[in-house]
């Protein structure tokens, strides 16, 4: 099993990895976003460290599952995310369970992610950062 200490993934299979999650987020059943923030941490854990430096590089994964238990799925994500970028979120309404978020760091333009709440379209708009062309 590899761990942070371990050279990132290739570039290529970890890309790859955070494209699934982000497509996972758009059919994802609501209610178990915490195993999708888990897969988001240790894909995280195991990026360049240039990818590392924009979100918490020193969250634990015993400290990310305390945030889990205590204030739930999107603290975590946010405990990930860092405090660098912002984000917006909208819901649909009507008979869709579709949301959306944006993310942008800086003054880069927003990068979009849709999923099936929320905290899913958070983890799609993170995940399409880094892997959507802009």
């Amino acid at each position: 099993m590899r761990s942070a200490e371990d050279a990132p993934l290739p570039f290529s299979v970890w890309s790859s990895e955070l494209a699934a999650l982000s497509d996972y987020c758009r059919t994802a059943p609501p209610g178990e976003e915490d195993r999708a923030i888990r897969r988001l941490f240790h894909l995280f854990r195991l990026s360049a460290p240039s990818v590392r430096a924009l979100g918490n590089p020193q969250l634990e994964e015993d400290e990310l599952e305390q945030v889990l238990e205590r204030d739930g799925a999107e603290a975590a994500f946010l405990s990930i995310a860092g405090k660098r970028p912002s984000f917006q979120t909208a819901r649909a309404e009507g008979d869709t369970a579709q949301a959306a978020a944006a993310i942008s760091f800086d003054d880069e333009p927003p990068v979009f992610g849709e999923g099936t709440s929320p905290i899913y379209a958070m983890i799609a708009a993170w995940a399409n950062y880094f892997t959507k062309p802009r």
